[in-house]
């Protein structure tokens, strides 16, 4: 199932609080409302929290960066955190860095993410 955007998405620019609509075509009406109250103000906190632990660390992967979030007592989920890691990349905020790390005995390595 595919997300359902009813209106544009923020950018990190935006100062005024607007509702941002992101649901699956599948979800109950009630997710819908629950989506809807969503502001970009709340948006723009996420990933600034996000972009703090960037400007502490200068460099991490997904994965440490999850872990200091954790550490940190975030209430973002995993996969919110990469989320807006990636929306900052898309704002051109953060780079790939063109390294690879591991992290706390991981197989593969894992991009290292950076400012921009």
């Amino acid at each position: 199932m595919g997300l359902r955007k009813e209106q544009p998405g923020p950018t990190l620019f935006d100062d005024e609080p607007s509702p941002i609509v992101r649901t699956r075509s599948g979800d109950p009406e009630t997710s819908r409302a629950a989506a809807a109250t969503i502001t970009r103000k709340k948006i723009r906190q996420s990933q600034e929290e996000v972009l703090g632990l960037f400007r502490e660390f200068r460099t991490m992967s997904d994965k440490e960066l999850v872990f200091m979030a954790v550490a940190r007592g975030t209430s973002q989920s995993h996969s919110g955190l990469r989320t807006r890691r990636n929306e900052l990349v898309v704002a051109k905020v953060l780079r790939n860095t063109g390294e690879k790390r591991k992290f706390n005995g991981a197989r593969c390595a894992s991009i290292v993410w950076g400012l921009a």
